[in-house]
């Protein structure tokens, strides 16, 4: 038997669930028929080969394309690599798709507590640069969705990972994983790098929404990102953007302000 931890959350007009299933677990917490046939279709599998993995359910069918996208992009550093995607057994669900993955154990980019670790913040940056670029170059991808939740961050011993566009980019103590491709593109035409910059873009607003990088750093990764997301710069640009990443020094997380009712204002 194993343990299942239940997510659920909507997109669009689909209802996505996803498991994360623990198999060293003796129990489940969870009796729902759908549990059990997971219980029974995945944990016996031969191709499922990790302690623990997420196995993600949906009717929509771009749960396939997922799966297809990750295949094309296995061989670049820095993406999920699923295990693979079928069909339910269960007869009162047959249009459900169910999609495994491994679990990766150290969350995602938001979660994680960057405040006096610089070096790993601008090694996950340039790994996360560096991923999207080479993907794009090679493949015409384009995830359209990107953000700071979509980029797990893996537990690595390793100090650097190979690109073939970039050469050895650094890892402190993690590698990046892309994920969520259910909005993504691939065969993109390559002269359109705008639309690549502005995922580039995403990633950097959100950063800095929710993290402090001291101003000249800010001030000049947002003039440079807000030059090339309208136009079609040459993808050769982000070696500067990569320089200016490589200055980061300093990294705190950004106090949001505390809303108070205040009685006398009404």
């Amino acid at each position: 038997m194993v343990r299942l931890h239940k997510q659920s959350n909507t997109k669009r007009y689909n209802i996505t669930s996803k498991f994360v299933i623990q198999c060293q677990e003796e129990w489940l917490t969870n009796s729902e028929p759908m549990d059990v046939n997971l219980e029974r279709a995945f944990v016996h599998d031969d191709r499922v080969t990790a302690t623990n993995f997420v196995v993600k359910l949906s009717e929509s069918l771009t749960i396939r394309k997922e799966y297809d996208i990750s295949q094309a992009l296995k061989d670049i550093p820095g993406f999920i690599a699923f295990i693979f995607v079928r069909r339910s057994d269960n007869p009162a669900d047959p249009e459900t798709n169910l999609l495994v993955m491994p679990y990766i154990s150290g969350g995602s980019m938001r979660a994680y507590k960057w405040d006096g670790h610089p070096d790993q913040l601008v090694a996950c940056l340039l790994q996360l640069i560096a991923s999207l670029a080479t993907a794009f170059t090679q493949n015409g991808f384009l995830h359209s969705d990107i953000h700071l939740d979509n980029v797990l961050l893996r537990p690595t011993k390793k100090t650097s990972f190979i690109y073939s566009s970039f050469g050895k980019v650094p890892a402190v103590g993690y590698q990046v994983c892309i994920m969520d491709f259910d909005r993504s593109f691939i065969g993109v035409n390559r002269i359109y790098t705008a639309e690549f910059y502005k995922d580039i873009q995403k990633v950097f607003h959100e950063l800095t929404y929710t993290m402090r990088l001291d101003y000249t750093h800010q001030a000049n990764i947002a003039a440079f990102l807000n030059e090339r997301a309208y136009h079609n710069a040459p993808m050769d640009d982000l070696q500067q953007l990569l320089a200016m990443l490589r200055t980061i020094t300093s990294v705190s997380t950004r106090q949001m302000p505390t809303l108070v009712y205040n009685p006398s204002v009404y």
